[in-house]
């Protein structure tokens, strides 16, 4: 401890979906282009509170959901959500899934009904609109 300082921040290559990047081309590149560092004003008011397209899907949309969560219920603290991360994440048979979640919250003291209701609810959108925000300002 006191060597680094650690950020996770769990949200990968998703993006937010914007009007201004209406399909085919709302895409990562678009939002960054529109909503990151470099974007010129008037910046789109729907930046960071749109859908989020996850790279791989619902289900690693979902695991981003429960890790902001858990990261959140932990106080931002990586010796205490790293551990969950690194079960929840393992490649193992039904890892990222809801049982999966439940089953790392139990092995590191976690509840998983307070992870389901920030995930499912609006606590759980405000992480992932802070999450949204880190990851397009990285220049």
């Amino acid at each position: 401890q006191g060597i680094m300082d650690f950020e996770y921040v769990p949200f990968g290559n998703a993006f937010v979906e914007i009007k201004e990047c209406a399909d085919p081309s709302n895409d990562y590149t678009c939002w960054k282009r529109k909503c990151g560092p470099k974007a010129t004003p008037p910046i789109p008011s729907d930046c960071f509170t749109g859908s989020i397209n996850c790279q791989h899907g619902s289900g690693e949309c979902y695991g981003n959901l429960v890790e902001v969560c858990v990261k959140n219920m932990t106080n931002n603290n990586p010796w205490k959500y790293m551990p969950f991360v690194d079960c929840f994440e393992a490649h193992e048979p039904g890892a990222g899934s809801k049982a999966h979640m439940e089953k790392c919250a139990q092995q590191y003291n976690l509840n998983p009904a307070v992870i389901t209701s920030c995930q499912s609810g609006s606590s759980g959108k405000t992480l992932m609109a802070v999450a949204a925000r880190a990851t397009v300002m990285v220049k």
